[in-house]
Order: structure tokens, then C-alpha cells, then sequence
């Protein structure tokens, strides 16, 4: 059977879902199919599962860059959601995957890396072999232990269309550097940013290793800046921040951004290279009495 993948190495996309979202009645060169939607010559080589127990929903609304949202995710097993590239109809090389508990989950997200597609497959792989690691090589894809979800005889499969996201920029123009400091309470200090444009620092709290909730922003002029301190909103969450490089694009002087509708915000992020202008800060606690 021809192999669908050749590829294994994970590409990103720096994109946002629109709202494209479609069924894939048998995806080229994966599975042959008779006319009453069964496999035939014993093509189905993944975990066989019923439309009850495996199920996917992605959500476009809440989608954000350089993430795919699943609203909604039923797995029959421990699973994994696996983001494809769309070579011409068939699958391309994978983008991003993400774990998935079997039964139903709400709020799954798959990250990528960089720009690379502007239409993927979603699909949702088993996790048979080591628990908690990603085992499937399309190369020898029968003998890779984390195999494909087939459904009435097909691969269980969404297909997403993707459209840009940002402003984008360049190396030269558009950096962050944040020191190491101690302990982030109410204010963090941005060591040095430099901004194509007037523009933003912004602080997220980390959302499933992508930048979540706005904690704080400050303005900041085109060029270089540097000792920045970002007043923060109270909070307690010790999963770490992000601090993001935003355009100033709508009304000058007003911060128009919404983390949950990043696509509809109109001062989007800074972008070099399809990535997001960017730097993860850890989050650390104030020493205990020695």
C-alpha cells in the first residue's frame, strides 16, 4: 500500500484557523474504499473504532496562533490528536500532536512551530506503545505501534483550512530579551526589546505551553528599549509567563487585543519567520525562611 506520509519531522504554522472545517471521506493513497464506505483487501492497519467512541470537534473561534483548539474530543484509548500537512490531498508531513485521555476532553491544543501550511489534516492516533510517547514513523508505519483511528473503514479525519496571522518583521527589527529575575508578583521587568514599530510588551500567563490569559502590557516605542517593567493583575498561577512583541495597529495609544479572539484582535503579534516575537519566563517563588 502506498504510505501517505514521507515525512516525520515536525514543521510549524504560524496560523490561525478560519472557519473551513470538513469531513476527509478517504484521504489519498491511505485507505481504499468500497462503496458502501468499508475497507477493502484489508486496508484498515489502525485501531478500529465505532463513531460513538471516537469523535472530533476543532473549534475556530477559539483558535490561536500557532495552535489548533479542539472544542471537543472523544477517544476510545489514551490517544494522541496528530496535525498533518495537506500534500496535494494526501497526508504531508506532521506538523504538531498533542496527548488526549481516553473518554471525552474539552479544550485539547496541538502547537506548531513555524509557517508552513495553509490547509491540514487533523487525526486522531492511538497511544499503544510507550505511555506518553509519540511512536509512529510513517516510514514503517505497520510497525509503528501508535497507528491511525479508522472509523466505518476510514481514517477518523478533519480537514482545517488555515490563513495568516501577525505582522510580520525581521530578525534585526524585532527581538525580546528577559532577564532572569526573582519573584514575579506584581511587576515584571523586560530586560531589552527592540520594536519595528510602536508597539506593545505584553505578559500572558502560559495556557498549555502557548501564551494564555493578558496579565500586563506597557507601550513601547519603534526601536530599542531597554529595563521595561510591566505592571501585573493579580494571580497565582505557577505554570510560567510569556511576554509577547505586539503591534500597535488600531487606535494609537489604546491596546486592542483579545487572547480569546486573537484573529479578530487588531494589534496582532509581531511575526520573523512565521514565529511569534516572543520569550517564556519561568516563574519563580520567593525563597522560604532558611
Amino acid at each position: 500500500m502506498t504510505h501517505c506520509n514521507r515525512h516525520r519531522g515536525i514543521a510549524g504554522v504560524a496560523l490561525v484557523l478560519v472557519a473551513a472545517l470538513t469531513s476527509v471521506t478517504g484521504i489519498a493513497g491511505c485507505v481504499t474504499n468500497t462503496p458502501n464506505g468499508n475497507a477493502s483487501n484489508g486496508t484498515v492497519w489502525g485501531y478500529v473504532a465505532s463513531p460513538s467512541t471516537a469523535q472530533v470537534e476543532v473549534n475556530t473561534a477559539k483558535s490561536s496562533i500557532l495552535s489548533l483548539i479542539a472544542d471537543r474530543v472523544k477517544a476510545p484509548v489514551d490517544s494522541w490528536l496528530v496535525v498533518y500537512a495537506n500534500d496535494n490531498g494526501s497526508l504531508g508531513k506532521i506538523l504538531g500532536y498533542s496527548r488526549v485521555p481516553e473518554g471525552e476532553s474539552a479544550n485539547q491544543v496541538v502547537m506548531f512551530d513555524d509557517g508552513a501550511s495553509r490547509e491540514v489534516f487533523v487525526l486522531m492516533h492511538v497511544d499503544k506503545g510507550k505511555s506518553g510517547t509519540f511512536e509512529f514513523n510513517p516510514e514503517s508505519k505497520e510497525e509503528s505501534p501508535d497507528r491511525p483511528i479508522f472509523v466505518d473503514g476510514r481514517e477518523l479525519a478533519r480537514k482545517v483550512t488555515l490563513r495568516d496571522y501577525g505582522v510580520k518583521s525581521t530578525a534585526s527589527q524585532a527581538s525580546i530579551k528577559v532577564w532572569r529575575q526573582g519573584a514575579i508578583t506584581s511587576t515584571l521587568t523586560v530586560g531589552e526589546v527592540v520594536a519595528p514599530a510602536d508597539g506593545w510588551i505584553v505578559v500572558h500567563l502560559d495556557e498549555k505551553g502557548k501564551p494564555g490569559p493578558v496579565l500586563g502590557y506597557t507601550k513601547v516605542p519603534a526601536g530599542r528599549s531597554v529595563e521595561l517593567t510591566v505592571g501585573l493583575s493579580p494571580h497565582s498561577e505557577t505554570g510560567g509567563l510569556w511576554v509577547v512583541l505586539h503591534a500597535d495597529k488600531g487606535q494609537p495609544g489604546a491596546f486592542e487585543f483579545s487572547a480569546a479572539d486573537e484573529m479578530g484582535s487588531i494589534d496582532q503579534s509581531f511575526m520573523v519567520d512565521g514565529k511569534e516575537v516572543l520569550s517564556k519566563v519561568p516563574l519563580f517563588k520567593p525563597a522560604g525562611p532558611s
